[in-house]
């Protein structure tokens, strides 16, 4: 499918002073981390196992997730890497529960020399019981043509509920002609074989 990617430019914003210094208010910084030159971390969660902390990161342009033990949070270590399928998909948003992690696959439309029509579009499902060794679930696939899944919430138990690109004619969403995003709920009971059980299109949503 077509894909113009000229609307990136209409909302670009001119660079702003530059920071001589860490500016923070009530934080003292314990630690600061490159994550093995992954500095592009989008979401953030947190997992406790045991007596162990894990900080798991969603990144943009380096194509992956990368999780860290922050037990000693003064000495942050990466102990897993999950890549992304391709390097047209992005792993941006993620949330973990129940020793579950669930990321949204997206075409990465931000990023150079991108092929959408190759993108992996879903949720994958891992198991993080052992964070240092994350083992894949399944994947839940979303309509092809509609750019994948983007903003998701799952705190735990049997449903989880995502922003799920479809597409749709006539619609318009962020500067992209026919697609748009339904809310979609996704029975996880068993992470191996998710199931949608309802869709919602919001009023408006198809222009």
């Amino acid at each position: 499918m077509a894909f113009d990617l000229g609307w990136k430019d209409s909302i670009r914003r001119g660079w702003g002073p530059r920071l001589t210094e860490p500016v923070a208010v009530n934080i003292d910084p314990v630690a600061y981390s490159r994550m093995e030159g992954r500095v592009d971390g989008q979401q953030l969660q947190i997992q406790m196992v045991g007596d162990k902390y894990y900080l798991i990161v969603g990144h943009v342009w380096s194509g992956a997730i990368t999780i860290h033990d922050v037990t000693d949070p003064a000495n942050p270590q990466m102990v897993a890497t999950i890549p992304t399928p391709n390097k047209d998909t992005w792993h941006i948003k993620v949330q973990v529960a129940d020793d579950i992690l669930m990321t949204a696959c997206e075409g990465a439309f931000m990023a150079k020399d991108v092929d959408i029509d190759n993108a992996v579009l879903g949720v994958r499902f891992f198991d993080v019981s052992d964070p240092t060794a994350p083992k894949e679930l399944s994947l839940w696939e979303s309509e092809e043509g509609g750019g994948g899944v983007h903003r998701s919430w799952w705190n735990g138990g049997r449903y989880a509920y995502l922003s799920a690109g479809v597409p749709l004619e006539g619609a318009l969403y962020h500067w992209r002609r026919g697609r748009t995003r339904v809310m979609t709920t996704l029975d996880i009971s068993d992470p191996a074989a998710s199931q949608a059980r309802l869709r919602l299109l919001a009023p408006g949503a198809d222009r």
